[in-house]
């Protein structure tokens, strides 16, 4: 045939129907075993492929998980070392499935309403969505979809939405005591973005009731808002060091804002560890460069996409079963280098 034959070439050599050859494509039991072994017959004779896709629609499913990152009002950066961590994690979880992997972003200003059908008219399989907080009607629309979701990133407060996250607020507990054990007693933050971000407003509670609990007053003046950039951190930090008061200590909210802050203090001529200790957070791969040497806390970020990535893999297989819902929470760890320097 001068054209690739197709299912109504099939259907129309072995005299059956179309929807006769998609049953038996798709190993449906109510087809006939002489009806099965006809239409086998010509798709061996006009050597037919299906079409992976087409097939997909009728048997409602697609081998494909979407990664869905929403940030209203963010600028997606993926040279940012965590989103590769992430994703590195993720396609590591779906590595020995039939899974494939597809990755859409929406990010900055858009019309929330509109970006979320189009994220959920996908023909995907399942949805991981990374959002920096959910809204009442996004969790709504999770709940209502034929498509399983798991959420990263934040934590759902309705029990009956799946979530995989890090302990945020025991991670920046952990640089507290690090900060306070070395003697430090003026001890700021640089904060993620608190109007949209969950993790970041956990980061600053861990951090704040850990050095209350020692006894460490936390002023106001020594907390200032970064957006998780090394820009926001950079500035964030000359802010700081402007004080008439100016810290000793500083713990930025992400690795990123806190490679902003040293960069800060080497246009000053300051060193971090000996004139200014610094420490950050998710453990990216810049941070244990010699350079930074960065004192911070391992979110464990790959292990979080694997995690996700296994959750979403087992919701789907037990879709039409009985669902319990699942909220995991991934263990931290500090990791102290120079960056945060000797005891004081």
């Amino acid at each position: 045939m001068g054209n690739e034959p197709t299912i109504y070439d099939v259907a129309k050599q072995a005299g059956v129907s179309i929807s006769t050859v998609s049953r038996v494509l798709n190993n449906h039991p109510s087809v006939l075993p002489e009806t099965r072994e006809k239409v086998m017959k010509s798709v061996a004779n006009l050597d037919f492929k299906p079409n992976p896709i087409a097939r997909g629609l009728v048997v409602k499913h697609t081998n494909v998980l979407e990664v869905f990152f929403s940030w209203p009002g963010y600028v997606l950066n993926f040279y940012d070392s965590w989103y590769m961590s992430l994703l590195t994690g993720i396609s590591e979880g779906i590595r020995d499935s039939q899974y494939g992997l597809l990755i859409n972003t929406l990010a900055g200003p858009y019309d929330r309403t509109e970006a979320y059908e189009k994220a959920f008219l996908g023909i995907v399989d399942g949805i991981i969505l990374l959002a920096p907080r959910l809204e009442p009607k996004m969790t709504a629309r999770i709940l209502k979809e034929r498509v399983p979701v798991v959420v990263t990133n934040c934590r759902a407060e309705d029990p009956r939405v799946d979530w995989v996250d890090t302990d945020n607020a025991g991670g920046a507990a952990l640089i507290a005591g690090h900060l306070a054990g070395l003697g430090h007693k003026k001890i700021a933050c640089i904060t993620g973005p608190l109007d949209i971000s969950e993790n970041a407003r956990d980061r600053l509670r861990g951090f704040d009731e850990k050095l209350a609990s020692l006894g460490v007053a936390t002023p106001d003046h020594y907390r200032v808002a970064g957006g998780f950039t090394e820009d926001s951190g950079e500035k964030a930090m000359d802010q700081l060091l402007d004080l008439k008061d100016p810290p000793t200590a500083v713990f930025a909210c992400n690795d990123s804002m806190a490679l902003g802050a040293v960069r800060a203090l080497r246009m000053r001529k300051l060193k971090p560890g000996v004139d200014m200790a610094v420490a950050g957070y998710d453990n990216i791969r810049e941070s244990a460069m010699p350079d930074y040497d960065l004192t911070t806390v391992d979110a464990k970020v790959p292990l979080l996409g694997r995690e996700v990535a296994r959750l979403l893999i087992q919701k789907i297989q037990k879709r039409g079963s009985d669902w319990t819902p699942q909220h995991l929470v991934i263990p931290v760890e500090m990791v102290v280098r120079s960056s945060s320097g000797p005891k004081r």
